[in-house]
């Protein structure tokens, strides 16, 4: 699913979305302590946010503000600040651009 995020259309990673898979990867990161499984995790989740805020103008049905809701209500915020403490920098380096580049605080 990981690759669909990362090659796929926002017709594609929509029908992921609309199956719950923003809170899988969650519930997946949440369970997990395995650096490769987390990278994979966050590169999805990343990829997500990136495609519906790029199609967020040319879409009507497509708000990177949808994605952030479900997010947050199945706890997602809180999991993926917690892994800026993360020992590796790939997972750090990924969390931070996620934080940097979509949740909006102010």
């Amino acid at each position: 699913m990981t690759n669909a995020c990362l090659v796929g259309n926002i017709d594609q990673i929509a029908e992921l979305v609309e199956r719950d898979f923003v809170e899988l990867l969650v519930e997946t990161i949440k369970e997990n302590t395995e650096t490769k499984l987390l990278k994979n995790c966050l590169d999805a989740l990343e990829a997500v946010l990136q495609e519906y805020k790029s199609q967020e103008e040319l879409l009507e049905e497509v708000s990177c503000e949808m994605i952030l809701k479900r997010l947050a209500a199945c706890g997602g915020y809180v999991i993926i600040e917690d892994l800026q403490k993360h020992q590796d920098d790939g997972i750090y380096n990924t969390v931070s651009n996620i934080i940097e580049n979509y949740f909006d605080f102010a």
